[in-house]
């Protein structure tokens, strides 16, 4: 069972659109009891939209790990930077590079924006669920999503924070050294009860009037 599962981890497991629906299997590994709780409720809302939504949807090429830490903003002063003030002068001139296309496959471009939305709300210091929705509105005011894919993006953020908490406690368990593999876990399920504090038309309703002011 070990090696099946070890060789399942490294394959198809941190992919939410081949088996976001066998990650169940990972539960058991979950040591605090009223989190295993919570997930097993994510998990089953989670399959059931994903499984009964996705394979309708379109697919491109997408990056498939759109989070904080692997975007790169360079700020650069204006060649006229000794006449105005340097936060005037870093707004004039930014780069943003995306980095580490390991994950880069072919597949769903909501599992793209639900996954980026998953670590806008654990990494915001401020208001992760009004920050996700100018993600959001940025996203859309270049690209078109149909109804069902912008409904699905809620299932998809909660399910990207379900696949990262089960399989950082399930590498931990084979790894108890390492405490780098558990450090998130606490802001990825404090991440859940964020989005668990709003219901699904609340947090809805929050991205549509910053989308549609």
């Amino acid at each position: 069972e070990f090696q099946d599962l070890q060789r399942n981890f490294f394959t198809k497991d941190w992919s939410l659109e081949d088996d976001f629906a066998n990650l169940d299997r990972y539960l058991k590994y979950i040591r605090i009891e009223s989190m295993k709780e919570t997930l097993t409720e994510i998990f089953t809302m989670c399959k059931n939209a994903i499984q009964q939504s996705l394979p309708s949807l379109k697919r491109c090429f997408i990056h498939g790990d759109v989070n904080p830490g692997n975007i790169v903003l360079s700020q650069s002063l204006s060649n006229n930077s000794d006449h105005m003030s340097t936060n005037q002068a870093d707004a004039t001139h930014q780069s943003l590079w995306l980095i580490d296309f390991g994950d880069f496959h072919y597949g769903y471009i909501v599992i793209e924006l639900g996954i980026a939305v998953a670590h806008i709300i654990t990494e915001s210091t401020t208001d992760g669920i009004t920050n996700s929705g100018h993600f959001l509105a940025g996203y859309l005011s270049i690209a078109h999503l149909n109804a069902e894919e912008f409904n699905l993006i809620y299932d998809i953020a909660f399910a990207r924070l379900f696949q990262l908490i089960v399989l950082c406690e399930y590498s931990y368990i084979f790894n108890p050294d390492n405490n780098y593999i558990i450090d998130r876990v606490p802001q990825y399920f404090q991440a859940i009860t964020k989005m668990r504090n709003f219901s699904r038309k609340e947090i809805y309703q929050i991205w549509s009037e910053i989308i549609h002011p």
